[in-house]
């Protein structure tokens, strides 16, 4: 039998006091700027089309270029304000690098017993594949309510469990869902590899 290596994590994680959930997601977060995370089983592209890289890029060129004048303009006042300014504006563009970088390397993966359902750390959950009920295109209508594991492209994919299954959003936020939505880049060869029987 499989065993997944994170499902301990999970659990120390999901009982632990709701108030450290915020650092504990944080850590998390900042990892991804030293440690590309390891993936169990046969990962699978859900970034094609998506402009977060482009916006991101954008956004932490408009942060330096806002946050250098408000810095020599505050040093004038008071200058540890001005280095408290700087300190908190450093962090944000370290939060935005990091939280790209998840989304860069934390992809939808299968195993031969599990599903991993990760859109960077946006959202994270896993299930055994038996209990993937259906897989079927996206209806914009019938599933426009439902939880949506994709960012900045839109859905094609909608996967239907027998039991519902336990995501951690941002800052660990819980939500269990019986469907969810995923943008694949090749959504045919994923539905293929989760057809086949395990190997």
């Amino acid at each position: 039998m499989e065993r997944n290596p994170y499902d301990a994590f999970w659990t120390r994680l999901t009982r632990s006091p709701r108030m450290l959930r915020p650092v504990l997601y944080e850590l998390t977060l900042f990892r991804h700027l030293l440690v590309r995370p390891k993936l169990q089983g046969q990962p699978f592209g859900i970034r094609r089309g998506a402009a977060t890289g482009s916006i991101f890029a954008m956004l932490l060129v408009i942060t330096v270029m806002e946050g250098l004048p408000v810095h020599v303009l505050l040093e004038r006042w008071n200058p540890l304000f001005a280095w408290v300014w700087s300190g908190l504006t450093l962090l944000g563009l370290l939060w935005m690098l990091a939280f790209g970088r998840a989304l860069a390397t934390r992809p939808i993966s299968l195993s031969p017993r599990r599903l991993y359902l990760r859109s960077g750390l946006q959202w994270t959950g896993s299930t055994p594949r038996k209990n993937v009920q259906s897989v079927r295109p996206f209806d914009p209508v019938q599933d426009a309510d439902i939880l949506r594991l994709c960012m900045d492209v839109k859905p094609n994919l909608t996967l239907t469990f027998a039991q519902p299954v336990r995501f951690l959003g941002v800052y660990w936020v819980e939500r269990e869902v019986a469907q969810v939505a995923l943008h694949l880049d090749d959504p045919a060869v994923f539905t293929a590899a989760l057809d086949a029987p395990p190997a």
